[in-house]
């Protein structure tokens, strides 16, 4: 197999078989039971490693004189396991929200940045500071801001919203801004009016009312 695994389509993939699996809703099932399911895989996982060790060792046990060829089998259903571990734990993250992506080039990037280490998920940018001339914000209009992706990972090359366009507002610092959600509330809200109602309690949390 060439082919690369792109973890955020497969992310979507998994999350798609998997609310299939499950009438259309991954929520079915809670977090501890999605984690419980995982961590059952890590223990079969761990199975197979134990009787390897026990090979390796030639530790009196029910495996012992197992051929080469069965150890290469325990060997492959070490890995195996190990991918259906990596299958739940992506479903978790599909059910919180998270691009796979993302929290793992987080999550080894900040262990790496912890213990002095050069490896880097994600490459290092030195982006040089240079003093910005005078800026007129009321005459510049559009301008890249922010980098935006979907913690869903739809937003992965490829994917249903690669290349999507996005506006962001602060909701805290910009007074335009909650102008513009009682706008949008206005216009979703016979299609959401959960999300109507939320936009409108955002406004009123930063009114103070």
């Amino acid at each position: 197999m060439n082919e690369i695994l792109d973890l955020d389509k497969f992310q979507t993939t998994n999350a798609i078989r998997g609310r299939r699996w499950h009438q259309g809703d991954l929520t079915q099932w809670s977090l501890l039971e999605w984690a419980g399911a995982m961590c059952g895989e890590a223990g079969e996982a761990a199975n197979a490693a134990k009787k390897l060790r026990r090979l390796d060792l030639e530790l009196p046990n029910k495996e012992a004189g197992i051929p080469k060829a069965d150890m290469d089998a325990l060997r492959e259903k070490l890995a195996d396991e190990v991918g259906d571990t990596i299958i739940y734990g992506l479903l978790i993250l599909s059910v919180l929200y998270v691009s796979a992506s993302q929290v793992i080039a987080r999550v080894f990037d900040r262990k790496s940045i912890e213990y002095g280490f050069p490896e880097r998920a994600l490459p290092v940018i030195d982006i040089p500071v240079i003093p910005a001339e005078p800026i007129d914000k009321h005459t510049m209009g559009l301008y890249e801001k922010f980098k935006v992706w979907r913690t869903d990972g739809t937003s992965a090359t490829g994917a249903k919203h690669d290349g999507c366009q996005y506006f962001v507002l602060d909701v805290t610092h910009d007074p335009h801004a909650l102008a513009a959600l009682r706008a949008y509330a206005a216009s979703c809200e016979t299609f959401y009016p959960k999300l109507a109602s939320d936009l409108r309690d955002m406004v009123e949390m930063r009114e103070g009312r």
